[in-house]
């Protein structure tokens, strides 16, 4: 039998009749069992210890399976952002149709994670993870940006007449974690500041965070019984 900490294989509805049950007799579809009784799930047969198992995991907190997730699903976005840097790195060019990938990858590394558990949680997970990977394939462009700046800076300073300059203090702290917040949400609101010059852009990444969002549904549920071998069930 299938643990419960494992899903059970229901996902794609088979018809269950009369034939069925003449072939050998009518089989649980998790662990294989002959049945005398069954319950449909999801229009499989199941006997009632898999029935049972399958309630209960689908019943279990969410917190086991949502650190799971987000593991998987940082790993995805690792990817995902690694194959945009050497996309950009081989070719020069910048694809914007690898946010679609991203989106994937993340959804099913979330959908992994969560053992198929599908639902809101895993996809408010999955699209923020894929944003926040999208995103974050800016920061070799602005730490660029920003070297071209202080080299800039530098040479202008260089022309400049000499004249004494204050001692600079080390950076605390505090103020190391402020620039960096203040990094990571320039780098959030990036896609936004194009205007209307990235409307594509922008089109894209909402594609890969429906991909990511459709990846990972909750799966619907429906069980009834127990049912006698070659009886359908009502409705």
């Amino acid at each position: 039998m299938t643990t419960p900490t494992e899903p059970l294989q229901f996902d794609l509805a088979e018809d269950v009749t009369p034939a069925t049950a003449t072939l050998g007799g009518l089989r649980c579809a998790s662990c294989n069992a002959p049945l005398m009784s069954y319950f449909d799930v999801n229009g499989k047969a199941a006997c009632a210890q898999c029935k049972n198992s399958l309630l209960a995991y689908r019943a279990r907190p969410h917190l086991g399976s949502l650190l799971k997730a987000a593991g998987l699903g940082l790993c995805g976005a690792a990817a995902g952002a690694g194959l945009f840097y050497g996309i950009v790195a081989l070719t020069g060019y910048q694809l914007g149709l690898v946010s679609i990938v991203v989106g994937l990858l993340v959804g099913f590394a979330v959908r992994r994670g969560s053992g198929g558990r599908g639902g809101w949680r895993y996809q408010a997970l999955a699209i923020g993870l894929t944003y926040a990977a999208i995103c974050s394939t800016y920061l070799p462009f602005i730490f660029q940006e920003i070297r071209s700046q202080r080299a800039a800076a530098a040479e202008r300073h260089a022309q400049a007449p000499a004249a004494a300059e204050p001692p600079r203090e080390p950076a605390s702290l505090p103020a190391f974690l402020g620039a960096v917040a203040m990094l990571a949400g320039f780098t959030l609101a990036l896609p936004f500041l194009g205007g209307a010059s990235n409307i594509m852009g922008l089109v894209i990444i909402a594609i890969a965070l429906y991909e990511a969002w459709k990846v990972n549904r909750e799966a619907p549920l429906s069980v009834t019984g127990p049912l006698t071998v070659g009886a359908r069930p009502n409705g």
